[in-house]
């Protein structure tokens, strides 16, 4: 990928990191975090990055703040999917499930139970740096988004971290609230049960259904079969709300060449457009029969700002407009 295809960088610029001074000063190692998929960058390589990037702005509490500064719809379809979650439960759940699916170097869990629930987030293998920054991250990541579905008034009832207190505390107390235990066996945070029933979403259910069973039956077929037609497909799904979105940004999000990218896929008799018109062509169709949601609606979640191109690229594959397609299937 290059600098401006990574949600990473764009999130420590929005942290206020100088990307060109991260360039000048640490190229190679920003390279480096450049050639990986952006859910297998390895934790260390990761925390380096974090190291120097704590360095230019002179912010011990980089962590924090890159939590802060984190939007959910930075990242696709894991994004998406929490983002319209409709109970704070299904955000958590949704969190945990497709987290550990997509990405590879570290997990998330949610413990249930009916008094306290316990969301933790765990590296899965050990760093040779200190993880604090990456810890702080992700958890603040979910902490926010907890806030911005129930109040700005929350915060959990405990918080765990496995790294030493650090000497000054008053950014983690400002966002994770008094109730910190430093020193911990694991990286949690602690929310009262009763409290993942509450409503937080009035999108559209048969959307939000139509896009996750597409999305859980191309997980299971990818994660059993390693199969590369079906990452492939998954991860134009992830892509197609992305305005830019194309076969060259997904060669580099799989680790290969455009042309070893066309290559694969011309051996399966299949190309990127191709596939992208079945995944669209699918979606378009169930969203239009079992939703009513206006067309431009469905035009946006599937990466068309203006609806006269939905419209076009509709009746490419359909033979029809959608509006027509839409009033056909009523009858």
């Amino acid at each position: 990928m290059n600098i401006a295809e990574s949600w990473v960088l764009r999130l420590l610029s929005r942290t206020g990191v100088s990307i060109d001074l991260l360039c000048r000063d640490a190229g190679d190692l920003v390279g480096e975090f450049l050639s990986h998929q952006e859910e297998d960058v390895p934790v260390d390589l990761a925390l380096e990055l974090f190291s120097e990037s704590e360095k230019q702005i002179d912010d011990p509490d980089l962590g924090v703040h890159l939590g802060e500064n984190m939007n959910l719809n930075d990242i696709g379809l894991y994004g998406y999917l929490l983002l319209n979650a409709h109970t704070l439960g299904e955000l958590l759940e949704f969190a945990s499930h497709y987290f550990n699916i997509l990405f590879h170097t570290s997990k998330v869990y949610l413990h249930k139970d009916a008094d306290n629930s316990i969301f933790e987030y765990r590296i899965i293998k050990p760093t040779k740096n200190p993880p604090r920054h990456d810890i702080d991250w992700s958890l603040g990541t979910y902490i926010k988004a907890v806030r911005n579905a129930i109040g700005d008034h929350w915060s959990p009832d405990s918080v765990s971290l496995s790294y030493g207190q650090p000497s000054k505390t008053d950014e983690l107390t400002r966002v994770y609230g008094d109730k910190i235990l430093f020193s911990q066996k694991t990286n949690s945070f602690t929310i009262d049960s009763t409290l993942l029933d509450i409503p937080i979403n009035d999108s559209d259910t048969e959307l939000l259904k139509i896009i996750k069973v597409q999305a859980d039956q191309l997980v299971q077929a990818w994660v059993k079969g390693d199969d590369f037609y079906h990452r492939v497909r998954l991860m134009i799904m992830q892509g197609l709300s992305e305005d830019r979105f194309n076969a060259d940004i997904l060669a580099r999000r799989m680790g290969m060449s455009l042309s070893s990218l066309k290559r694969r896929l011309s051996e399966l008799n299949m190309s990127f457009r191709e596939i992208r018109d079945e995944l669209i062509d699918s979606l378009a169709k169930q969203a239009l029969k079992d939703t009513r949601l206006p067309i431009s609606a469905i035009a946006l979640q599937l990466g068309y700002s203006e609806s006269a191109a939905f419209d076009r690229a509709f009746k490419r594959l359909a033979g029809m407009s959608p509006r027509e397609y839409r009033k056909k299937i009523q009858f």
